[in-house]
């Protein structure tokens, strides 16, 4: 299972694997499913911050907080 940062990072990862020069998006074989897959990782990257942030009793598992390290190599 990946870690919140992981995930943003992989949506990275999946964008650029079809981003253009230009900063446009090459749709192309299999462009679409590229950019589906970066959806879904950022996604639950986006998932994985909002969680962290709440306290009991909405997030109970209380040793899966982060101190904002994971996200700090990935957003930096």
């Amino acid at each position: 299972m990946a870690t919140g940062p992981e995930h943003y990072k992989r949506a990275e990862e999946l964008l650029a694997e079809v981003t253009m020069d230009d900063g446009s998006v090459d749709f192309g074989e299999g462009g679409e499913a590229y950019v589906a897959a970066a959806q879904v990782h950022a996604t639950l990257a986006l998932a994985a911050a909002i969680a962290l942030r709440h306290e009991e009793p909405w997030f109970a598992n209380a040793s899966a907080r982060d101190d904002g390290s994971g996200w700090a190599q990935v957003a930096g």
